[in-house]
């Protein structure tokens, strides 16, 4: 059940219209929105007509996520009050912002939701529901964008962004201790020469580039060396400990049209998990290479998978042989 609240306030919050929202996309997310408002119990209407925009910004990412089964019927109320819907949402659409922009949005849809059903909203969530993967064509896309920003410092950010998520899978907080001396040239069997990640932080490991993202990552390299930055410098920003990574990098990067651009970092990581399930890797060893502490978002990640043939997965189960393991019984 509402709350009562001011009947100034409930006026503000009944004649509300977010900027940049077209009818349609309001149309969608009007009743929810209002709802999620009312139950927070605004303080103010100046509340209203600085913050509720939050709450419709939030809205319309639930009505419109890849996950939902209808991106066009008017979203319910009780839909918000799915588990990990706030922590999702601040993982991914608003994980470049600046921090103190995350923390007002934090504040205000923990609060709203929770008041929106007490007793049904979580007060902590410990899993955040992993983000979809881009498609071959959107990963050529990427390539392509950092490859054409106007200057050598975006072109060497953009191109680090793309190459450390696609390539190696690494999320924004590990891409920002990645310098040129994280960076290392590696012979694998028949000499072929890879280049590998050093990275640190609590699931430190070594990983091996994609192949098709190793040429990128030189670029950036390149562009490091060329830019006169030392070795033990980031790749692009220019501090280490840094807490928004990737995000001064998207907000000026440009396109055609404008400046700007949509590349999530979580996205790219769950490209290059999905790229790697898609291939004969065992779990163990992918487990490893990702930092992964559990399965659970490969899982989820299952859905996204191309489905391999019958007749080879049974050839390969057919001659599947028990090796010893290296853990002593």
């Amino acid at each position: 059940m509402l709350p009562e609240i001011d009947a100034a306030i409930a006026d503000v919050v009944a004649a509300f219209r977010p900027y940049r929202f077209s009818d349609a996309d309001w149309a969608l997310v009007d009743v929810a929105t209002r709802h999620l408002a009312t139950a927070y119990e605004p303080p103010s209407v100046e509340w209203v007509r600085t913050q509720m925009g939050v709450l419709a910004r939030f809205c319309l990412w639930v009505a419109t996520r890849p996950s939902r089964p209808s991106s066009t019927e008017v979203l319910r109320p009780a839909e918000l009050l799915e588990s990990g819907l706030v922590e999702a949402y601040l993982a991914g659409p608003v994980a470049g912002s600046p921090d103190a922009t995350r923390a007002t949005v934090r504040s205000a849809l923990r609060r709203a939701v929770k008041r929106l059903a007490p007793g049904s909203a979580p007060q902590v969530i410990f899993y955040q529901p992993v983000q979809p993967p881009y498609t071959p064509f959107e990963c050529a896309s990427l390539v392509r964008l950092a490859r054409n920003q106007p200057t050598a410092t975006l072109r060497r950010g953009l191109s680090a962004i793309v190459a450390l998520g696609l390539g190696a899978g690494l999320s924004s907080t590990e891409q920002r201790g990645v310098t040129p001396e994280s960076i290392v040239e590696g012979e694998l069997s028949a000499g072929v020469t890879a280049l590998f990640v050093k990275v640190g932080g609590a699931m430190s490991r070594t990983v091996v580039v994609r192949v098709q993202y190793e040429e990128l990552l030189r670029e950036a390299l390149e562009l490091h060396r060329t830019a006169g930055r030392k070795s033990s410098d980031p790749l692009y920003g220019l501090s280490v400990t840094r807490h928004n990574v990737t995000g001064p990098v998207t907000a000026r990067a440009m396109t055609a049209l404008t400046t700007g651009v949509d590349v999530d970092p979580a996205r790219l990581r769950s490209t290059w998990l999905m790229a790697a399930m898609s291939a004969p890797v065992p779990l163990g060893a992918l487990l490893r290479a990702s930092g992964l502490r559990s399965a659970r978002t490969l899982v989820d990640l299952l859905a996204y998978c191309p489905s391999p043939d019958d007749a080879p997965v049974a050839a390969v189960l057919r001659t599947v042989e028990l090796r010893e393991s290296p853990v002593a019984s």
